[in-house]
């Protein structure tokens, strides 16, 4: 879903019905500036109820020693994922998928397996119940940052906009054991 709404985001800056945009750094920049805000990194997302809840943090070879949930591809959240994981893991084995990080989250509360997420999703997956534990072993992460068009001079209120983001945005809290 995050690959769709970060494609769609390109699309509308792209046309010019945004000024900005806010997203994960795009793959093809072609006509765009990206504006770094943070670099957000993956999280375990585990059952409140799993011996993994109480722990620092998880390694992926501890997480992957569960049944894991992952979105479907070709999410970009779930190849880059798959891209820094296979080298010291291999291939992801998923036992569930879902195209909602919304129903992975449940799942997870339920118990039917585990996951990892980028760390912008903490507040959503506890609020569905399932807890989040600091993700290592490979540490995976992506840039967030403000989209705008190469070569286009922004209006005073988007410039002011894209002036208070780099200045005041804070990197969510990646440990978030509770």
């Amino acid at each position: 879903m995050h690959d769709v709404i970060n494609e769609q985001v390109q699309e509308l800056v792209r046309h010019r019905r945004v000024e900005l945009g806010i997203g994960f750094e795009p793959d093809n920049i072609d006509g765009l500036d990206f504006h770094p805000l943070y670099m957000d990194r993956f999280v375990a997302v585990v059952p409140a109820d799993s011996s993994l809840a109480q722990l620092p943090q998880v390694s992926w070879a501890q997480l992957l020693a569960e049944d894991f949930v992952a979105l479907q591809r070709p999410s970009a959240v779930r190849l880059l994922m798959e891209q820094n994981v296979a080298a010291r893991h291999g291939k992801l084995a998923v036992a569930f998928e879902s195209h909602q990080l919304t129903t992975i989250g449940r799942m997870v509360a339920s118990g039917l397996g585990v996951s990892a997420v980028p760390a912008l999703c903490i507040n959503q997956m506890q609020e569905l119940g399932a807890r989040c534990v600091t993700l290592v072993e490979p540490t995976v992460e992506r840039r967030i940052g403000v989209i705008a068009l190469s070569e286009h001079k922004l209006s005073t209120a988007a410039q002011a906009l894209l002036e208070v983001l780099l200045s005041n945005t804070r990197i969510p809290e990646v440990t978030c054991v509770t």
